[in-house]
């Protein structure tokens, strides 16, 4: 049984992705996305985790939203498979911010389901830029705003309130290419201390929270059309090979699949 993944990007309209996969058996590392996500479940069953150690099982069917910056992952049992669709979806789209955007939802609801069935499929056939944004736009708006399909759980992230500090390492310029000692000298702390800190601060540890910065760089720069030796090299990765083990853990696919 082969596995079958699609990215689709419009460069006429940035603020949107998609990506569909069919009898996809990856497993992902725990990790966050810059856009919003919205996708449904077509096939098999998985399990919804987020950092915190919350868990929710997902079934064909189930449509979802997570908000941006999110640290989660969705991985079926260990040789299953299941297939997906799953929109990333910028704040740059919505004209007025929903109301219930930073709320995690799961719907299991099958007309919700064939809407966005319908959604996905408008948006990768050939029709007017226009009419797909008014499309996704009206959607969202029903399960944002209105919540007129009621989720069947739901939950709000409690947000981190950090340390200034916080915000002043993650701003140095050289940050990415930072070790764990560094960073704890940076900011006259132990490594033990400084590792407890970062977490406490951020639900990341420090490493796969920079990890996971550069792999949203590197998506960003490889639809932008970089070459992946570049991209690699000076995002810090020890080379090519390296760089594409660590972006197919977090993504499920190579560089050359996303490009």
């Amino acid at each position: 049984m082969n596995s079958d993944t699609h990215f689709w990007y419009d460069p006429a309209w940035p603020a949107l992705e998609t990506r569909t996969a069919h009898n996809s058996r990856a497993c992902y590392r725990m990790h966050s996305h810059r856009a919003h996500s919205f996708g449904c479940v077509d096939a098999g069953v998985t399990v919804l985790s987020f950092a915190d150690g919350t868990l929710m099982p997902l079934q064909a069917g189930d449509v979802l939203w997570l908000p941006a910056e999110l640290a989660h992952c969705c991985n079926p049992p260990p040789q299953e498979h299941w297939a997906y669709q799953m929109m990333y979806v910028a704040a740059s789209v919505f004209t007025t911010a929903p109301a219930h955007a930073h709320t995690i939802m799961v719907w299991r609801d099958p007309a919700l389901y064939q809407r966005f069935q319908h959604l996905h499929q408008s948006l990768q056939a050939h029709l007017p830029l226009a009419h797909k944004q008014a499309v996704l736009l009206t959607l969202l708006h029903e399960v944002l705003h209105e919540l007129a399909y009621p989720p069947l759980w739901q939950h709000t992230p409690q947000p981190y309130a950090p340390d200034p500090r916080l915000n002043a390492l993650l701003q140095q310029p050289d940050f990415l290419h930072w070790n764990v000692a560094h960073m704890a000298r940076s900011v006259h702390m132990s490594r033990y201390h400084f590792m407890r800190w970062f977490q406490a601060q951020t639900g990341w540890s420090a490493h796969a929270y920079q990890v996971n910065v550069r792999i949203a760089q590197a998506r960003q720069r490889l639809r932008a059309g970089d070459a992946i030796a570049a991209v690699a090299h000076d995002l810090g990765f020890a080379d090519q090979s390296h760089f594409q083990r660590v972006f197919k853990a977090h993504t499920a696919a190579t560089p050359k699949q996303y490009q």
